[in-house]
């Protein structure tokens, strides 16, 4: 997760389902934040996975410069 900012859920917590989520920064003693995408496991190709990957990471980074802060 630290290495590449994604933290993934490979069907350990319901069969068939696969999400990826990324952290929002936020300033120190606020509240964490995530944003998060879930598919079926059927359509998460490793080609779908890296472009929603990145689309978290723009999308958690937009949130936070929002929000006022500055992304990691």
């Amino acid at each position: 997760v630290r290495d590449e900012g994604i933290a993934y859920d490979r069907e350990e917590v319901i069969e068939g389902v696969v999400c990826l989520a990324a952290a929002v920064p936020v300033a120190p003693g606020d509240a964490p934040l995530a944003v998060s995408f879930t598919l079926l496991a059927p359509r998460a190709t490793p080609d779908r996975l890296d472009a929603l990957a990145g689309e978290l990471r723009h999308l958690a980074a937009a949130i936070g410069a929002g929000l006022g802060t500055v992304s990691p």
